[in-house]
């Protein structure tokens, strides 16, 4: 299959100041390698430089080919736009940027995730060379559309695809409702790196990272944002405290919610119970998972989480908001679920789940889903589409 060559077209990738960004797709491009041609186009928003005439959702890094992540080779394609207004206008702009660069290359088909404006843009391109492109969704894509022009391409794309792939059932649901056909779209949960996410002792984790090996420790890994549920987590542990003196609350991972979460702490005098690490190297996230009796994930709204599958192949229970994509993950027997914004429910859930016994073991080996697992699925989809496999 090496002759087959597959454009990836993305916005959802490594870099400087987001180095976790589309670590998913990363990771399973890495793996795609083996088996054909692999190259990444990254079509990449160029905001001016006032902070005000930059995105307010999120955090804006411009691109450094300079920093590039390892292995793959990365196109880096940038159009100038503006926040707001130039919505309108970034399929198109995206598209401009996109097609001599694909034209160039001469794919023999084209995977591209982020459905407004990336994947449209490339379903365009896609059809004025003439190959098949598949589309995938992350999960804000879908749940997240902030306009009805947004939402009107996003429809657009999903129909005319000639696959689409998920990460969740949910989120597949979602798209056959936008008008993506039944037959052609196609669940993919994420995987993980079975090497660095397994079991190990908590005590010799605890070790590892300096931390006390008595006590009861719960974790949550992630953005520290209101959306990620840290404020209810923070009032479920509030609730736990009392009964539970030992109880130790660590959030890894930065955001604008951090100093509220810490002067929370200070003012109901748990201070010493809270540990804020900041963001870690995936090595010392593994510890982290490890080290814990309990992970949490107190999400407002998610796709496909990597970090319960983290905590699940680390043999670790995980207490998660019944949202999105998380109780396709959370199963008996593997941890528990709780409605979303409802701290006491939390609380609740997390107190059981202290209270259970819980197999490290047999938690890993029912869920151990690495990145071949999702490049193999993944690849028979886009293989399927091309024209001499005879499937369409």
């Amino acid at each position: 299959m090496s002759h087959v060559r597959l454009a990836l077209v993305t916005h959802l990738w490594p870099v400087p100041g987001a180095p976790h960004a589309g670590k998913p797709i990363y990771e399973t491009a890495l793996r795609l390698r083996d088996a054909v041609d692999i190259e990444v186009f990254f079509p990449a928003p160029r905001y001016p430089r006032p902070r005000w005439l930059q995105p307010a959702r999120f955090a804006y890094h411009r691109v450094d080919p300079g920093q590039a992540p390892p292995g793959l080779k990365t196109h880096y394609l940038e159009y100038a736009t503006v926040p707001g207004i130039g919505r309108a206008f970034n399929g198109l702009w995206t598209q401009r940027a996109l097609e001599p660069a694909l034209r160039a290359w001469s794919p023999d088909v084209i995977l591209s995730y982020w459905l407004y404006p990336t994947a449209w843009a490339a379903l365009r391109v896609g059809r004025c060379l003439g190959v098949p492109v598949i589309v995938g969704s992350r999960g804000s894509d879908l749940h997240r559309m902030p306009d009805a022009l947004v939402r009107r391409m996003t429809s657009a794309t999903l129909r005319n695809a000639d696959a689409v792939i998920t990460v969740t059932e949910d989120l597949r649901g979602a798209a056959i409702r936008l008008g993506a056909s039944a037959a052609s779209t196609h669940s993919i949960p994420n995987g993980c790196d079975l090497r660095v996410f397994h079991p190990i002792g908590r005590i010799d984790a605890r070790r590892a990272l300096g931390l006390p090996v008595d006590g009861r420790l719960l974790l949550q890994v992630g953005n520290l944002i209101s959306s990620k549920g840290i404020f209810d987590l923070w009032t479920a542990f509030e609730m736990l405290a009392a009964s539970y003196p030992n109880l130790r609350l660590a959030l890894v991972g930065e955001g604008p919610a951090e100093a509220a979460v810490r002067e929370r702490a200070k003012a109901s005098g748990l201070i010493q119970h809270l540990l804020l690490p900041g963001a870690r190297p995936t090595a010392e996230i593994a510890l982290w998972l490890n080290a814990a009796d309990v992970v949490c994930l107190a999400s407002h709204g998610e796709g496909c989480p990597n970090v319960v599958i983290e905590a699940l192949c680390c043999g670790r229970p995980v207490v998660g908001s019944d949202v999105g994509g998380i109780p396709e993950l959370i199963v008996e027997g593997c941890g528990l679920l709780a409605p979303a914004r409802n701290p006491s429910a939390l609380a609740r859930a997390i107190l059981q789940a202290l209270e259970a016994v819980w197999e490290p073991h047999a938690i890993a080996a029912r869920f151990s889903r690495s990145w071949e697992d999702v490049a193999r699925e993944t690849l028979a989809i886009c293989l399927a589409c091309l024209p001499h496999s005879g499937v369409k």
